[in-house]
């Protein structure tokens, strides 16, 4: 503290009566040393007018211009400046180059996207005109298919019918076979025999896997990832449906082979149908063939579909046309900001062209580092001649002030 109370001693003016914002700008000894920092001559010239706020506004612009003047003096800086512009120029010529090569690019793809849509348009104006056709290929497709699904039908009608009655009502004999059990013609006569309600149940034994096809199908046209869940679904309540009826008919079918031996048989159970060949031989016929009457009726629902109509050739063709749109407005957009980069890029080069034709550069960035030196000196006096918090905030107020209008 002792330190700074001598400086201020040291530089107290002599004339207190005259005002210091103006004595001591004009005052040779005001002027900055050479070799001296902004930051010593903040602190020099602060203590010097014993911190006066007048001073500090006058200064303020002192050290601004004879910063600019230095700058102006200093041919090396000059040059640097010169040197800079030019280059900037230049990178921003081949800006220039290149962004226009994109938009000459971008623009060859919008009028080829163009393109593109108007003749799928065209092709798909054509293929509606050709709706209500008879489709010779689906039709052939539509009639084999037809053919192959009734006889498909008619074997899962017989062999589901006779599992389910084998499983549930009938009574096997000492020379039953596997055969027999699945394809017994005589099951709906034996179970209208015994009761109404055991032929309803058997008939509907059939259409309840046919259900579960048709269920297949419908889920598979679906667009929804879902569809792979729910379908799945199906062909396992479908398998486990094949894997209980196989299990039954092969239990009643060890159940009497066990009596033809004198030795006693351990019980039926899972272990021993895993290793059953009765037990797959009614799963495959049962499961398989369910999953080829599934293949057979999509594809003859398909070929049904398409026999009057080339509605998958429309769809085609109108997702085609979908996806090029939106190609195209992706492009469109790509042009937009090319565009307003280029509009950028001529705004750019109009500034350096503008700068260069000025005889003499500045670096605002170096002057506004001086001025900030300067003040930073300035307050450091100010605390060392320990004026109050409101002084320093208004020195801090004049200092935002005075650079907001030296450089605005």
């Amino acid at each position: 503290m002792a330190i700074y109370n001598n400086l201020a001693t040291l530089f107290q003016p002599k004339q207190p009566s005259i005002n210091p914002a103006q004595t001591y700008v004009t005052a040779n000894d005001d002027s900055k040393l050479k070799d001296e920092t902004y930051v010593y001559y903040g602190t020099r010239i602060c203590g010097k007018v014993t911190a006066s706020l007048p001073a500090l506004s006058a200064f303020l612009p002192r050290v601004f211009n004879l910063e600019k003047q230095r700058q102006i003096e200093d041919e090396a800086l000059q040059q640097r400046h010169k040197q800079a512009l030019e280059k900037q120029l230049a990178e921003n010529a081949s800006d220039i180059i290149s962004t226009k090569a994109e938009i000459d690019k971008t623009e060859h793809k919008i009028s080829d996207l163009t393109e593109e849509i108007s003749d799928f348009k065209e092709k798909l104006v054509e293929a509606k005109n050709l709706h209500g056709e008879v489709n010779k290929m689906s039709k052939v497709k539509l009639i084999i298919g037809i053919g192959i699904l009734a006889i498909l039908t008619l074997y899962l009608i017989v062999f589901y019918s006779s599992t389910f009655y084998s499983a549930f009502f009938k009574t096997f004999d000492a020379d039953i076979t596997v055969g027999a059990a699945m394809f017994d013609s005589q099951a709906i006569p034996h179970a209208l025999n015994d009761g109404f309600g055991e032929v309803i149940f058997i008939l509907c034994a059939p259409i309840i896997f046919m259900g579960l096809g048709y269920g297949l199908h419908f889920f598979m046209q679906q667009e929804s990832w879902t569809k792979y869940v729910k379908s799945g679904a199906i062909l396992i309540i479908t398998f486990i449906f094949d894997c209980i009826l196989a299990y039954l008919i092969a239990e009643k079918i060890y159940d009497i082979n066990s009596l033809q031996y004198l030795a006693e048989l351990p019980p039926f159970d899972i272990d021993i149908a895993a290793n059953d060949v009765n037990v797959w031989a009614v799963i495959f016929c049962g499961f398989i063939v369910y999953l080829i009457w599934g293949i057979v009726f999509d594809m003859t629902m398909t070929a049904y579909e398409d026999l009057r109509s080339n509605k998958k050739e429309i769809l085609k063709i109108e997702s085609c046309i979908q996806s090029k749109k939106e190609q195209l407005s992706n492009e469109n957009q790509i042009l937009t900001d090319l565009k307003a980069k280029i509009e950028s890029l001529e705004n750019k080069k109009k500034a350096i062209d503008i700068a260069m034709s000025k005889t003499v550069h500045f670096d605002t960035n170096i002057i506004k580092t001086a001025l900030s030196d300067f003040f930073s000196g300035w307050i450091t006096m100010m605390n060392g001649l320990s004026r109050p918090r409101t002084e320093q905030d208004e020195a801090n107020r004049i200092y935002s002030t005075t650079i907001d209008q030296l450089f605005k």
